[in-house]
């Protein structure tokens, strides 16, 4: 058995802010090397709290100010438009969407793909950016290495939870 299942899941207390549930995740996650049991329960928190949208906003946030070498914050900002907009995949499609109006505009943007997205799109559109900030930013106990990130997308994007 993988030793990170092993590990007892804690997310901390159901009624905790929003973003101190959405560090304790990126904590558990980097520390249990990309375990996507954690990101689940994420999810399913978020759902039970109806703050989704908001915890995509946590993300967000920081991966916003995050540069990209060698291209211009304008040339990136594009090119996740034109992925958003002409993008194969539905995640990718709605998690450029959402990142190049936020890089663009902020949080208080109109974020009329993340409405239109059913409900497993979005959940998987949070958890694309939970990989993504858990590899780039990561928590106090340090970033997600690429094994753990690949751990983490297996675990949550290739098949949806049960139930969902």
């Amino acid at each position: 058995m993988d030793q990170s299942t092993d590990q007892p899941l804690d997310l901390g207390p159901a009624d905790q802010p929003l973003e101190a549930l959405v560090d304790r995740a990126v904590w558990v996650i980097v520390d249990q090397a990309g375990r996507p049991e954690a990101a689940w329960a994420l999810i399913e928190r978020l759902w039970e709290r109806d703050s989704l949208w908001e915890a995509a906003l946590v993300l967000l946030g920081p991966l916003s100010s995050h540069t990209v070498p060698g291209r211009s914050e304008r040339e990136y900002v594009e090119n996740l438009r034109l992925v958003g907009k002409h993008g194969r995949h539905p995640v990718t499609k709605l998690t450029s969407a959402v990142s190049a109006r936020h890089r663009e505009l902020g949080g208080g943007a109109d974020q009329e793909e993340w409405r239109q997205a059913d409900d497993l799109t979005r959940s998987r559109c949070v958890l694309q950016l939970l990989a993504s900030y858990c590899g780039l930013i990561g928590a106090d106990n340090g970033v997600l290495p690429a094994t753990g990130i690949v751990t983490l997308i297996k675990g949550t994007q290739i098949r949806p939870r049960p139930g969902m």
